[in-house]
């Protein structure tokens, strides 16, 4: 299977030499893909070894980075669920090719690896070393403010039905300047 450096051209692209990507790939690359395949370099250049999983008897097992590229690519293209991931990888060459698929895998297939890396923290993995990359050697100063709603034992005071309506004579200043504009 290839790596992203080799689908975006391996030494081609560090040394500076022209080389178009879409060569690579059966139809248009949209500017959605381009956008994804250079997240997944930066992102892959922190991942932690995959281990391939599978048993020596049977089918050959699909790649782990196969869908661990689909992971991210389900958020990327705002894909909500493993079926319709499914359906997406079907329809568009392009990104079945991004992810390493020569052919889809089944549903229940996609359902117990993303099980599998929800157990293992791949993503946080990879997170975390391109932040300490980014970040090295540098205080990071943030402020969190939590905005939870507290529940509070006091009553609240001015209720129109608790405020007493004031009784009593009228106040003088009012009743005089009425009576001065009477004729």
């Amino acid at each position: 299977m290839k790596s992203i450096a080799e689908i975006l051209g391996g030494a081609q692209i560090l040394l500076g030499l022209a080389y178009d990507i879409q060569d690579s790939f059966e139809e248009y690359l949209s500017t959605d893909h381009r956008a994804f395949l250079a997240m997944l370099r930066v992102v892959e250049e922190h991942l932690p070894p995959l281990a391939r999983s599978g048993s020596v008897m049977g089918r050959p097992a699909y790649e782990n980075l196969s869908f661990f590229r689909a992971f991210p690519g389900m958020s990327f293209f705002r894909i909500t669920t493993a079926g319709a991931l499914r359906n997406r990888l079907l329809a568009d060459p392009n990104l079945r090719q991004i992810c390493g698929f020569s052919d889809v895998p089944s549903l229940a297939t996609f359902s117990l690896r993303f099980a599998e890396f929800a157990a293992v923290p791949l993503a946080t993995r990879a997170l975390n070393g391109m932040v300490t990359q980014c970040h090295e050697g540098r205080i990071v100063g943030h402020v969190s403010r939590d905005s939870t709603a507290l529940a509070v034992r006091e009553k609240p005071v001015n209720k129109k039905r608790d405020v007493a309506i004031p009784t009593g004579p009228k106040p003088i200043f009012n009743s005089l300047i009425f009576n001065c504009y009477m004729p």
